[in-house]
C-alpha cells in the first residue's frame, strides 16, 4: 500500500528489531535543501549544528553521563542493539519525544483572509489501555533503562492512568543495580524475565509480558525454593515449590523479591532458628549492590525499597520525580524524568 504511493517503506521487522530503527537515530540530521525543500529561508537552515548527531560511542566511559535513547512507538523499543549503543556506566536513559499534533483552526471569510477561531493547540496521543505502556514495558524487558524521560508538546498527562501508575511503581521498585535475562525462566515466550542481584537485599526480578496479549497462568521458574514477596506491596506471592503462576495483561511488569529460606545462628549459641527467608535487617553503615552471578544470595531478601537502605534505622531513599521544562524544540515542550535511584 505505502510502495503504491510512492513512500519508501521497509519490513517492521528490518527497523524494529534488525538495526534499523538504531542506524537512524545516530544517523545526521538531514537539512531541508537535501530534503528538496525550495523554501528560501529554510534552505538556510544547518540542521548538523542545531540538532547535531548523538556520539554515545563517546560516552562509553563517562560515568554520571548519558545520551539519551528516543524512543516512542514499539518498533523502538524493540531491539537491544539500541539500548546497547547508548548504555554507559550509569545506564540507558531514554526519552519519550511525544510527536507533536499541531494546528491552527481559522476559517476564509469571503473578501478578508483567514480568520481565527480557536488559534494554536497542540496534543499528544497515547495507544489505548494497557497498550500505551506496552513500549516502556518492552523497553525494560529488551534494554533495562534507568531513567525515564518524556517531552510532550503540551502539559505532561497520559491516559489510562492505572496502566501508568503500574508501571511506574514496578519500574521504581527495582535497585539501579546490573541486570541479566533468566533465559526459559517463564513458560511463555513473550513473558521475560529479568534478575536484579543485590549484595544484602535478595535478588529483584522484574516479570514483564512483552507480548500483545494477555499471558494467563505463566509458571515462572525460580532457583530453588524462595520465599517471594511483591516489591511494590510486600504481599507475598504464593509460591509452589520452585516456581510461581502470574497472569499478566499486555504489557504488564511484575517486580518481585526473592530470597532463599537460610538458617540463623544465633549468638547466644542457642537452637538454631529458619527466618522463613525473610528480610535481613541492617544494623549500620551502608550497603552497596553486587552485580554478581544470578543465583539468589543467602542473605536473606529485601523489600520494595527501591534503592540502598542506609544507616541504621533509616527509611528506603524517596522515589525522586522531576518535572523540566526542556526549551528550543518545536515550540515548548514540557517534560517528566522517572529514575531508579
Amino acid at each position: 500500500t505505502w510502495n503504491a504511493l510512492r513512500f519508501d517503506a521497509r519490513a517492521w521487522d528490518e527497523v524494529g528489531t534488525g538495526g534499523g530503527y538504531v542506524a537512524a537515530a545516530l544517523a545526521p540530521h538531514t537539512n531541508w535543501p537535501e530534503n528538496g525543500c525550495d523554501d528560501p529561508e529554510k534552505r538556510l537552515y544547518e540542521w548538523e549544528h542545531a540538532s547535531p548527531k548523538p556520539d554515545p560511542a563517546n560516552g562509553k566511559d563517562m560515568d554520571g553521563f548519558l545520551f539519551t535513547y528516543p524512543f516512542n512507538k514499539l518498533y523502538t523499543t524493540s531491539d537491544p542493539a539500541g539500548f546497547e549503543a547508548f548504555r554507559g556506566p550509569a545506564g540507558v536513559a531514554m526519552i519519550r519525544h511525544n510527536s507533536l499534533n499541531e494546528n491552527t483552526m481559522s476559517v476564509a471569510r469571503q473578501g478578508a483572509g483567514p480568520e481565527q477561531i480557536l488559534g494554536y493547540f497542540a496534543h499528544d496521543m497515547d495507544r489505548a489501555g494497557p497498550y500505551s505502556m506496552l513500549a516502556e514495558a518492552r523497553a525494560l524487558a529488551h534494554g533495562d533503562p534507568r531513567y525515564i524521560g518524556y517531552l510532550s508538546g503540551n502539559r505532561y498527562n497520559r491516559g489510562f492512568p492505572q496502566y501508568v501508575r503500574s508501571f511506574n511503581s514496578a519500574f521504581l521498585a527495582l535497585p539501579a543495580v546490573q541486570s541479566e535475562i533468566w533465559a526459559g525462566a517463564a513458560s511463555t515466550a513473550e513473558v521475560v524475565v529479568r534478575a536484579y542481584p543485590t549484595d544484602a537485599h535478595g535478588t529483584y526480578l522484574a516479570v514483564i509480558n512483552t507480548g500483545m496479549h494477555p499471558a494467563d497462568n505463566v509458571t515462572v521458574t525460580l532457583p530453588g525454593n524462595s520465599r517471594v514477596t511483591d516489591a511494590v506491596s510486600g504481599d507475598e506471592v504464593p509460591a509452589g515449590g520452585t516456581s510461581i503462576s502470574l497472569s499478566m495483561y499486555p504489557g504488564e511488569v511484575r517486580a518481585l523479591v526473592i530470597a532463599e529460606t537460610m538458617v540463623m545462628e544465633p549468638a547466644d549459641g542457642g537452637t538454631a532458628v529458619s527466618d522463613g527467608g525473610g528480610m535481613q535487617h541492617i544494623d549500620g553503615g551502608s550497603t552497596s549492590p553486587d552485580s554478581g552471578d544470578m543465583q539468589p544470595p543467602n542473605n536473606g531478601g529485601g523489600g520494595g525499597s527501591g534503592g540502598c537502605i542506609v544507616g541504621k534505622g533509616s527509611a528506603p531513599a524517596p522515589v525522586l520525580f522531576l518535572l523540566l521544562t526542556i526549551l528550543g524544540l518545536r515550540r515548548r515542550h514540557r517534560g517528566r524524568w522517572i529514575h531508579r535511584d
